[in-house]
């Protein structure tokens, strides 16, 4: 008899007597954000859902959640009892919370849990306090939207959103929500200026690296180093821009545990502080740069000025290019004047 009640009362077919709120749904913690604390274009959220039970044994529930957006859309929508309340770790080893237990999808955007004890089941106990069911949504889709918000919400068949105890009698039961995330891409933790390297457009051979620590205000400015040694190029130490730290370095330098290049470079480099409050850190951060073949005088070309530029080295004790492994234009680890022979071909004359 008392299974049946609970049925009834659970779907809405039976008057419902009040009580006062002895229950609450928070979120828990969201699974898929990134960094910055929102998310990417095509991520796939997964929100952990926690009850939490003050008042007398809960013997069903029917809630309900749904998503709404101001354009972003997801590829499909799943829900799921999990932890402690998950039906089938119950189902292998009785007794369990809930005898019966069901996720019901209304699209597009809403999910519903209902779950009701039986000859067998406990309810949730006064004192349960854990993630008891997870909600999935994704792949999401940005389109032109900014925000993804998850709140309660009524479903079919059951209406209310509800809790009952024994005897069949509703009690109410909180929502911490809604909860709202943003469209928030995320960035690299540490990047330099330029990305990939043009050295033709250092004039002045400068590169600055960016990185975002936890806690500006906490970094010993004067401890940054880039490849663990260098230290800020034009002044005593790194400096705050927003929540951002910056440090110059001169560009050869930065490029020096990769010399001899004679080509692109695809690689890492790192930027590393201490805290005042006593840590060390290590950031890893691509680092590429753009070479074009015979382009000694690195003004991004390959003309008659690098020709010039060669002959002045080789004939008239000019300066060697910055980079000079890019004179060995035939790669045989000297610069002479079969260099200026293949660099002519290169050009074409």
């Amino acid at each position: 008899m008392r299974k049946i009640l609970l049925i009834a009362v659970a779907f809405g077919l039976l008057p419902l007597s009040a009580a006062l709120g002895q229950g609450v749904i928070t979120l828990d913690h969201v699974e898929g954000l990134n960094a910055s604390g929102g998310f990417d274009d095509g991520a796939t959220l997964t929100f952990h859902l926690r009850l939490t039970n003050v008042g007398d044994t809960v013997v069903a529930m029917a809630n309900g959640y749904k998503f709404t957006s101001d354009g972003i859309s997801w590829g499909s929508l799943h829900g799921s009892f999990v932890g402690p309340l998950d039906y089938w770790v119950c189902w292998l080893w009785p007794p369990c919370p809930f005898d019966i237990q069901t996720v019901d999808y209304f699209p597009p955007n809403i999910v519903g849990f209902q779950a009701m004890t039986g000859p067998s089941g406990y309810g949730l106990p006064t004192g349960f306090d854990d993630v008891g069911c997870t909600i999935t949504v994704g792949p999401l889709s940005v389109n032109n939207g900014t925000y993804l918000t998850l709140d309660s919400s009524f479903f079919p068949p059951a209406g209310p959103w509800t809790w009952l105890i024994e005897g069949g009698t509703a009690v109410h039961c909180e929502w911490g929500g809604p909860y709202t995330y943003y469209y928030i891409p995320q960035q690299p933790d540490t990047w330099l200026s330029q990305d990939p390297i043009y050295l033709k457009e250092l004039v002045d051979r400068i590169i600055y690296v960016y990185f975002r620590p936890a806690d500006v205000n906490d970094v010993d400015l004067c401890s940054v180093r880039v490849q663990d040694k260098i230290k800020t190029y034009s002044q005593d130490c790194a400096w705050i821009e927003g929540d951002l730290i910056v440090t110059d370095v001169f560009v050869f330098r930065l490029l020096s545990p990769y010399r001899p290049i004679s080509g692109t470079v695809n690689t890492t480099y790192t930027v590393s502080w201490d805290t005042y409050s006593g840590d060390h850190y290590v950031l890893y951060g691509d680092l590429n740069v753009e070479l074009y073949p015979g382009d000694v005088n690195l003004d991004g070309e390959v003309n008659a000025s690098d020709l010039i530029f060669m002959s002045d080295y080789l004939f008239n004790a000019g300066p060697p290019s910055q980079l000079k492994e890019v004179m060995d234009i035939d790669q045989n680890g000297r610069v002479d004047a079969l260099d200026m022979t293949a660099l002519s071909r290169l050009i074409g004359f």
